[in-house]
């Protein structure tokens, strides 16, 4: 029995990598295992690899990804640049802070890990359709 989760099958439970183990260790050959406990060949192969190289039967722990920069003395030295300078660009921030980091990083540390509000830009311009409209008294008799 495979059970698949969004495509990546998941690991072996432990109580089966147990079992395989017991059965290697009895001399069963790899194909005979992988056939009564619903297992892939290669699959039961690995568990004894696994076992073999890392001394455990444990599944290997996925990597996340990369750790974040954001120590606690940035974090507090952000803070208080943005307090200090609540108008300052992103830009301005990274040189003030002294990072060297690509501007859209910082972005999302105020934003997502230290629950900064951005402001909105101003620079948007007036929307052109109401410049050209123009307003006429009512009853002034012009059509």
């Amino acid at each position: 029995m495979r059970c698949y989760v969004a495509g990546m099958p998941e690991a072996i439970p432990f109580r089966m990598r147990e079992q395989i183990i017991k059965r290697f260790d009895r001399g069963e050959v790899s194909s005979e295992i992988a056939a009564e406990l619903g297992v892939s060949e290669a699959a039961a192969r690995r568990v004894r690899q696994h076992l073999r190289e890392r001394g455990t039967l444990e599944p290997k722990v996925g990597k996340v990804g990369p750790k974040c920069g954001l120590t606690p003395e940035i974090e507090a030295k952000l803070r208080e640049l943005v307090s200090a300078d609540p108008d300052a660009t992103l830009p301005e921030l990274l040189v003030s802070a002294g990072l060297e980091m690509d501007r859209r990083t910082l972005g999302r540390w105020l934003r997502d890990r230290l629950k900064l509000p951005l402001k909105k830009s101003r620079s948007v311009r007036p929307s052109s359709v109401i410049g050209k409209m123009s307003f006429q008294p009512v009853g002034t008799g012009t059509v």
